[in-house]
């Protein structure tokens, strides 16, 4: 993205965000992700209180079907209060009309701390599923979907990111679960399964960067799966 566009898409963040006098906090990584997304629509979601309860303000009434969007959502965001709208924006985006571009895509924004840019990471393949189990009870509730696959686990926690059995401090120690994965990839013959696993509990910054991470892994031999399970450790054991 240069220079100019990203000064323009900054200007619109701010203008977008003085209507209502928010802030908007996006997160902060440093995963590659991309940039240069022309012809798009951009969603925001707020942080807002009630009270004492948290709340995600959707603003989309300005995308167009037929561009990619970019969904802005504030940082401080626990994923709880987030699976609605994510699952709405999904649904929207999947749904085929005669004004749909095939090819058009769903991104999540964050800022690049070692390129020093806003970048996007791509979010359109994927399906949120929350109230549900974790996903070593979805395979074993629908093992024929599985059958013959390798499969990793990963379980982002709110301070911790386990992969199978491995204990990662996250974001600490990111870049040794970077190393393990990678290894990963290179052993056996066959193709392996990445499902991901998200503590409710969770801030949006958290997910961001974790998701980036996995996503930097997503390949033919070793594919992030569609669905992200968004669990209640109350209601699911991890």
């Amino acid at each position: 993205m240069n220079k100019s566009r990203l000064f323009r898409l900054i200007l619109m963040l701010i203008w977008a965000a003085g209507c209502s006098k928010p802030d908007l906090y996006l997160p902060v990584n440093d995963n590659p992700g991309q940039s240069g997304i022309n012809d798009l629509s951009q969603v925001l979601i707020f942080f807002k209180t009630e009270g004492t309860d948290t709340l995600a303000d959707l603003h989309a009434g300005q995308i167009i079907t037929s561009t990619h969007w970019v969904v802005h959502i504030d940082r401080r965001l626990p994923m709880k209060t987030l699976v609605t709208p994510l699952q709405y924006l999904l649904k929207k985006r999947h749904k085929k009309s005669i004004h749909s571009k095939p090819g058009s895509k769903l991104y999540l924004s964050y800022t690049d701390t070692v390129r020093k840019r806003l970048s996007v990471v791509d979010f359109t393949r994927r399906r949120i599923r929350s109230p549900f189990y974790h996903s070593r009870e979805y395979v074993r509730r629908y093992p024929a979907r599985y059958r013959g696959k390798k499969i990793t686990h990963a379980v982002l926690l709110p301070s911790v990111l386990w992969l199978d059995s491995l204990r990662f401090a996250f974001p600490a120690e990111k870049q040794r679960a970077a190393v393990y994965l990678k290894r990963l990839l290179t052993q056996g013959d066959s193709p392996r399964l990445l499902m991901f696993n998200v503590d409710h509990r969770v801030n949006y910054g958290r997910f961001n960067d974790a998701y980036g991470l996995l996503m930097s892994i997503d390949s033919i031999r070793f594919p992030l799966a569609e669905d992200i399970f968004i669990f209640n450790p109350q209601e699911t054991r991890p």
